[in-house]
């Protein structure tokens, strides 16, 4: 799903951080099988990344805007500058595409929890730089089944997207467990990747990461994820992180 690490400038770091102390959880998800809940408020989330392999490393930040359509249904905008490295020098920096997606909660979680389903349809607009990302127009959609019962959610996704000009196909999918620590803390482990439907055993990715929320006031959420490819299709050992700060209004 949404591509975002670490923030390398001393300035949106500051920036995050103000943001926080100003501010004031917000029920999405620094994985990549993303939360249940729909937005019920207009929100904000600063995102930091950082990926990294033996030949290059690429770090970026973005920012995510989402606002409510209805009890369950919310709509996102979110827009980045990548910067890419090759063998230590600068290859490539500029833009990443433009992600606009729908969430809608097809079977909401009640309170007490139990089984919910949700899905993301998302469609990519080619406003990349050269070299930073795929620049086509690409449709993605996800859906994630999940089970909540005490302080543990479940979480399992199943996701298909398709460029509109190569008419390239990709498989996504997923499984993470969250546990709630604290009313403001959660811990979680996730398995997640892609391949191609047509190669699915050959061209599978696999990666491994562990992640948390932390509530730093009612309507301010640090999140983060850090984690290592398990299987690549290139046999490249690769790093990934990513940071985030949402805020709700």
């Amino acid at each position: 799903m949404r591509r975002t690490g670490f923030m390398t400038n001393s300035k949106m770091t500051a920036a995050l951080l103000a943001l926080a102390m100003a501010a004031g959880p917000a029920g999405a998800s620094p994985y990549h099988v993303t939360g249940l809940d729909a937005a019920d408020s207009w929100e904000v989330k600063l995102i930091g990344t950082y990926d990294d392999d033996p030949l290059s490393h690429e770090t970026g930040g973005a920012i995510d805007i989402t606002a409510p359509l209805a009890a369950g249904l919310e709509t996102s905008v979110a827009i980045g500058k990548d910067r890419i490295a090759q063998n230590g020098r600068p290859a490539f920096s500029g833009w990443s595409d433009t992600e606009v997606a729908v969430k809608w909660q097809v079977l909401p979680m009640t309170q007490d929890g139990g089984f919910a389903v949700t899905t993301e349809p998302a469609l990519f607009v080619p406003s990349s730089s050269h070299g930073v990302d795929e620049h086509e127009w690409r449709i993605e959609l996800p859906v994630v089944l999940g089970y909540r019962t005490g302080p543990v959610e479940l979480r399992g996704l199943i996701g298909y997207a398709r460029s509109l000009e190569s008419r390239a196909d990709e498989m996504s999918y997923g499984l993470v467990a969250e546990y709630d620590l604290t009313g403001n803390l959660s811990i979680g482990a996730e398995l997640a990747g892609h391949t191609d439907p047509g190669a699915f055993v050959h061209a599978a990715e696999l990666e491994a990461d562990i992640g948390f929320t932390y509530a730093l006031a009612s309507k301010v959420e640090l999140q983060g994820r850090f984690g290592q490819s398990l299987r690549d299709d290139d046999h490249a050992h690769e790093n990934h992180a990513a940071l985030y700060l949402e805020v709700a209004f």
